[in-house]
């Protein structure tokens, strides 16, 4: 079972119980304004218009858009990051306050900002515990071209020497957001000055993101604590690393069983090796990774090892006397070798999970001009167009298609669809205007989505309705015409502003959040993400059947959520 509240986390978190939640795990904004989303934008800009890189308040939180470093003292730290800092605190010290003693906190961060990230953490209560390595092929660099900047900032143009393919329009890169295609590039060449830092770029390519690991304190020894609560302590078997065929985990360990060696000071002692075997899978690290090519080329090769017997029941000596090791017998798989990728947990993406459950579905992201063309159609169907109107262009429309006039004409879908959804809109319109507290917005998203299913097009809508009727003068007839040509202009600006699939930025693979609500969430548990996203935490619960709770402010993404929970 699960739970979705758009809404703040902090103050969603606020109804909250104390001491509900069992696991925290969640992939928080990293202070990057990544994308130039307003949601990862943090502290208060104190710049004017004029000033260097001033940028227009596009916020209803009370946020701004802060280059990340920026500062207008260079003397003091980067105030976007103390910012970051200060308004993810109070965040992790609600997440403490509903999660259980002992519970866990895994959170993402970004590679610039998670140092920050843990100091709020651990400013809220926690206890940090570790920080694991997920590392990734799919990085997409943002390095600055120095040469280039030198010529551009001189205004230097140099002459055509070629072209070159470049990948661009990478939304996500790194957090599989995928969508990179490729385009030409012509090739200048450089100035005399530029071509002495041709080949020196600002930053590396991403190819790995840390998961602080965290606890809230424990009640007590982690004995009790586990007693009591069922937290406190990682799920170790069930994330263990599985073992390829003909890999043997003890080859290259020789911590991970006894053989026999003089290891004994006090005497003779009888050993029985414990119930633990190769087959459960190699201890987990705190090193996760992608499976892909470039990312299996960072690992050395391993040479093949052997298979060996182990006696059982081997006697040895020592400067105190001799002892027992009763071990298991038998000889243990050979070890064939290749890439040490294979001694990391490996959570691959699947192709088909990014967009799953969201088929055709329209979603808008909320903006200004969203919010612009909805206030404007919504005025139009509320004061300036009536059902009449509409009945009266589908009576012209129609008749004129009967006459072949093709200047106005419309098809049967057409007819049907302004019947249908058009007329009922407008109805309603009038309704939601005379209460204050009532919003026709959704319904006029909705009305697009089934021109979208029904193969209507809006704008030919507006072309047609442009049409006054033949022969007409009247002065009535061309307002009402007008009016009719706004509206379905307007709708057609709002479908093109539409999205379809999944377009959250930062996507992560459904195998790795699988892997980590496992390790830390117990048989029944309940996991909370107060950075909810697309949902890929909720998604990984409910095929693991743990209950969860999302958070996500953004409606766009909540409407993502709830389709892709639908899937499931």
């Amino acid at each position: 079972m699960y739970q979705i509240h758009n809404g703040d986390c902090a103050e969603v978190m606020a109804s909250m119980g104390d001491d509900s939640v069992d696991a925290v795990v969640t992939d928080p904004p990293y202070g990057l304004s990544f994308m130039g989303k307003e949601w990862d934008s943090f502290g208060t800009d104190t710049r004017q218009p004029g000033d260097e890189h001033y940028c227009v308040p596009d916020n209803p939180y009370g946020r701004q858009k802060v280059r990340y470093g920026w500062d207008q003292d260079k003397s003091k730290p980067a105030q976007s990051m103390v910012a970051f800092q200060e308004s993810m605190t109070p965040i992790f010290a609600e997440a403490l306050r509903v999660a259980k003693p002992g519970a866990h906190l895994l959170c993402f961060g970004g590679t610039r900002t998670f140092h920050r990230m843990a100091c709020a953490i651990e400013n809220a209560g926690w206890e940090i515990r570790d920080c694991i390595m997920w590392v990734y092929g799919s990085g997409f660099p943002h390095s600055m071209d120095v040469a280039k900047a030198i010529d551009k900032a001189s205004g230097y143009v140099g002459e055509v020497i070629g072209e070159r393919t470049v990948d661009v329009g990478m939304q996500g890169g790194h957090m599989h957001a995928g969508r990179k295609s490729q385009q030409q590039q012509q090739v200048r060449a450089l100035s005399d000055q530029a071509r002495e830092w041709e080949g020196w770029g600002t930053c590396l390519k991403p190819a790995w993101e840390p998961i602080i690991v965290a606890r809230k304190p424990l009640d007590g020894t982690v004995a009790s604590n586990v007693l009591k609560w069922g937290t406190g302590a990682l799920n170790i078997d069930a994330c263990r690393v599985p073992i390829e065929q003909g890999d043997d985990v003890f080859a290259k360990n020789p911590h991970t069983h006894s053989k026999g060696k003089d290891s004994g000071i006090y005497g003779r002692y009888n050993e029985q090796q414990g119930n633990w075997s190769g087959d459960k899978g190699r201890f987990p690290a705190n090193v996760l990774h992608d499976g892909s090519q470039m990312v299996l080329e960072l690992f050395p090769d391993t040479q093949r090892a052997d298979g060996h017997r182990i006696r059982r029941n081997a006697s040895h000596d020592n400067v105190y006397g001799g002892y027992t090791c009763e071990q298991p017998s038998g000889t243990m798989h050979s070890d064939l070798g290749g890439s040490a990728a294979r001694f990391f947990y490996c959570a691959k993406a699947s192709k088909k999970e990014r967009n799953m459950g969201m088929g055709k579905h329209l979603i808008w992201e909320q903006n200004q001009e969203l919010t612009r063309l909805l206030e404007r159609a919504s005025s139009l169907l509320a004061r300036d167009i009536s059902e009449s109107m509409m009945l009266s262009l589908v009576g012209i429309g129609c008749s004129m298609s009967l006459s072949g006039n093709e200047s106005t004409d419309l098809s049967q879908a057409e007819c049907r669809y302004i019947t249908s959804t058009v007329i009922p809109l407008i109805t309603e319109s009038r309704t939601c205007s005379s209460s204050p507290r009532s919003n026709i917005s959704e319904s006029i998203l909705d009305a697009i989505r089934t021109s979208e299913e029904s193969g209507i097009s809006l704008a030919r809508l507006a072309e047609k309705s442009s049409q006054s009727e033949p022969g007409s003068t009247d002065d009535e007839t061309a307002i009402v015409t007008n009016a009719v040509s706004a509206l379905f202009d307007d709708l057609s600006q709002i479908r093109r502003r539409a999205k379809q699939g999944n377009f959250h930025p930062t996507i992560k693979p459904i195998a790795l959040m699988e892997w980590l609500v496992t390790l830390v969430t117990p048989q029944g548990g309940v996991v909370l993400d107060p950075f909810a996203g697309s949902g890929t935490t909720l998604v990984a619960c409910e095929r693991l059947g743990f209950d969860s709770i999302g958070i996500e402010r953004e409606p766009e993404y909540v409407e993502i959520i709830k389709r892709r929970l639908g899937e499931e």
